[in-house]
Order: structure tokens, then sequence, then C-alpha cells
């Protein structure tokens, strides 16, 4: 009672054409438990440090292997057949 079922969606973001690594507005530390992460060199964050944080506090991320992910639920979209 009370599960949901929902999929890891990915956080990162790899576009061309903005600023990426240390210093870029979407690349910088999440801390999720007792662990600190951080987008790859190549990538950065989809939201910047306040949207993260909302995130987080809303308890929509999630470690995903060495990076984090969205958490998705099935039912954050209705839809009909």
């Amino acid at each position: 009672m009370g599960a949901r079922i929902f999929r890891i969606d990915n956080l990162t973001s790899q576009s061309i054409g903005r600023e990426k690594g240390i210093g870029a507005a979407s690349w910088f530390g999440v801390k999720v438990g007792d662990k600190e992460y951080f987008p790859n060199s190549r990538s950065r964050w989809k939201t910047n440090e306040d949207g993260m944080r909302r995130l987080v506090e809303a308890g929509r991320v999630a470690p995903a292997g060495i990076s984090l992910g969205y958490v998705r639920y099935l039912d954050d979209f209705l839809f009909s057949p």
C-alpha cells in the first residue's frame, strides 16, 4: 500500500554550445545522503542549483550508478487510451 511505479530518468544534459565544467551555471555538486555527486566533465545538470535543491527536497532525485537520476512516476502525467 502506498507504493508507486517509477523509473529513473536522465538528470544530465550534453547540450552543445553552453559552458561546461567547474564554474558553469549547471555544473555543481549535489549532496544526496552521505555522498556528493557531480555531472561528468562532458555534461551538466538539466537544472540550476535552486531547481536541484527543490528536486532533492521533493524526493525526486536518486542515485543512479555514479551519478544522479530524476525520479519519474508513472502517474506524473495522466493519459487515456
